[in-house]
């Protein structure tokens, strides 16, 4: 079977975090360690090298230039969505920089899987889903930050 979850609130890993944690370790191997000199080093070394990794692999946050609603209605199941989409019923061909919006109330959540698995290796394309009887959307962008819910204003 193929789920899709929905993460919950979790520590973001910040500069406070990753601190607190490298704080964590030193007690821990001073405490469990005779020689922990080196490993100190290592770990030191390591805490100031990946914030930079982790820069490059979140890119600069770009917004979608492009919305589509992926759906089987033909009403306008997005009023309030604050930036101009298009809509399709699927997706043959994704488009970079487009970020597909799938909605709950016409397709089930394995028609949205399936739709989802041919996204492959175009990391600029990014996915949504409009619960089924909902008035927002909820999503992430990268499995190193928080994801987001977006509340569809009333019109």
């Amino acid at each position: 079977a193929t789920v899709i979850h929905f993460k919950g609130e979790s520590t973001l890993k910040d500069i406070t975090y990753a601190k607190r944690f490298y704080q964590a370790m030193q007690i821990f191997y001073r405490k469990h360690f005779r020689n922990y000199g080196l490993f100190d080093l290592v770990v030191w070394m390591g805490s100031k090298v990946m914030p930079f990794f982790k820069e490059r692999a979140l890119g600069k946050g770009q917004k979608p230039k492009l919305y589509i609603l992926v759906t089987e209605k033909k009403k306008d199941v997005l009023a309030g969505f604050q930036q101009p989409y298009g809509e399709l019923r699927s997706i043959e061909v994704y488009d970079k920089n487009t970020e597909y919006i799938f909605d709950n109330n016409s397709l089930a959540f394995k028609q949205i899987i399936q739709q989802m698995d041919r996204f492959s290796e175009n990391n600029s394309t990014t996915f949504k889903i409009l619960p089924k009887n909902s008035n927002f959307i909820l999503g992430s962008n990268s499995s190193k930050t928080r994801g987001e819910v977006q509340f569809l204003e009333k019109n």
